[in-house]
């Protein structure tokens, strides 16, 4: 071997143990399924880029190190449209058709410690060809508390790692883009996931690369990782959040009776008496998003009337407060294993003495609908070990003629 052949050799040599120290190199095969299988899903090669070279100016700020898993990569996968809307209108199948769904925990949708999704169906339709590197984003749900608690939560961790990859959801069938709830734009806004990255699944579609990262989150009894709750940080500290500074926030839950959607009677008498008690009164529907995270966060005591608003607190991380909050429904204790890590003191309160519950005509009783009535010593006690004079400001006339 000559001398310039062994400088060339030399030269390749420290470039590869360069790049070796340099980059996470965190591929794997799996091994358990077919050859097929084994070819099709790969982990990433993960190459960090450097802010400047970060499209997205929103995760471009976020800070190195957190220590998020890797995403998971598909390539040449199908993607096709919903067909199909089940589990009372909060699942939908479609989505990445995936090669070992069965057997694969990542791709999995999770509810009560168990997997509720179900796979794409392939088609023979003429599939659509998208080159762009992608993430699974999730499914498009009309519930305001099931995209927060259980839908889109991939997105912190695939962002952080995929800040500018095209981004794939479904919606249920018949949805165009612009019926899809306000509220879902405004998580992504918060989440820093630019509208234009944005793709609504309505055709198949064969996908060159796909990655997704694990549900961070599932209801009832999914306790959050801590790498989500460092991003979860990171996403209020780069929305500049500001908290607004309150002793005690109650967020109502006010009109949903009247929508045939479950709550307490009397609420609205609720609602009057502790704010002439010094209290402040949130409706989340009345406010922006990034106002109701600046309330929260503010709030030494922050109050809930059981529902949907009180997922509207995991799309914040760690804070020194005390959640409280008012059960309508007799042992539901919603979201406590996703709320404990994130505050100082967590509360349940079932203050009420009756619970009317809707029954089906097939017998299936409705306990989301149900309507619920105050027990107002139990409800008088609860306030004053908080400081809160509701007793003294009680309208007991208002009250009875709600």
């Amino acid at each position: 071997m000559n001398k310039e052949n062994f400088s060339l050799r030399s030269l390749v040599s420290s470039l590869l143990h360069s790049l070796k120290n340099s980059f996470k190199f965190n591929y794997q095969i799996d091994r358990n399924g077919d050859a097929g299988l084994a070819q099709s899903k790969v982990y990433a090669l993960k190459i960090p880029k450097t802010p400047s070279q970060i499209k997205n100016t929103f995760w471009a700020q976020a800070k190195p190190g957190i220590q998020v898993p890797d995403p998971l990569l598909f390539t040449k996968i199908e993607v096709v449209p919903a067909r199909e809307i089940y589990r009372n209108r909060t699942m939908i199948d479609g989505g990445p058709v995936w090669p070992d769904f069965e057997t694969n925990p990542i791709v999995r949708h999770y509810r009560h410690d168990g997997p509720v999704d179900r796979n794409g169906h392939p088609t023979n339709a003429d599939l659509l060809k998208i080159r762009k590197p992608t993430i699974w984003g999730g499914r498009v749900i009309p519930h305001f508390g099931h995209l927060v608690a259980e839908h889109m939560n991939r997105l912190p961790a695939s962002l952080y790692s995929r800040p500018d990859d095209l981004v794939f959801f479904t919606v249920p069938e018949g949805i165009e883009k612009h019926q899809i709830p306000g509220y879902f734009w405004a998580i992504a806004d918060w989440f820093g996931l630019p509208r234009d990255q944005i793709r609504i699944v309505k055709r198949p579609l064969l996908v060159e690369e796909l990655r997704v990262t694990p549900q961070a989150e599932c209801l009832l009894s999914c306790t959050p990782p801590v790498w989500h709750l460092d991003l979860l940080d990171e996403v209020a500290r780069i929305n500049q959040l500001k908290p607004v500074e309150n002793e005690v926030v109650f967020v109502c839950r006010k009109g949903y009776l009247a929508m045939g959607k479950g709550g307490t009677a009397g609420e609205e008498a609720l609602t009057e008496s502790l704010s002439r008690a010094g209290v402040l009164i949130l409706n989340p529907a009345r406010e922006s998003l990034k106002r109701q995270m600046e309330i929260y966060a503010g709030a030494k005591l922050l109050v809930f009337a059981e529902g949907s608003a009180v997922h509207g607190r995991q799309l914040l991380g760690r804070i020194q407060q005390k959640i409280l909050i008012l059960s309508r429904r007799p042992k539901s204790e919603i979201a406590r294993a996703m709320l404990e890590p994130r505050c100082s003191e967590l509360e349940y309160v079932l203050a009420i003495s009756d619970f009317a519950t809707p029954i089906k005509t097939t017998g299936a009783r409705m306990r989301p609908n149900g309507i619920s009535f105050y027990d107002l010593d139990i409800l008088f006690s609860t306030f004053a070990r908080h400081g809160v004079a509701l007793a003294e400001n009680w309208d007991s006339t208002v009250y009875k003629n709600i």
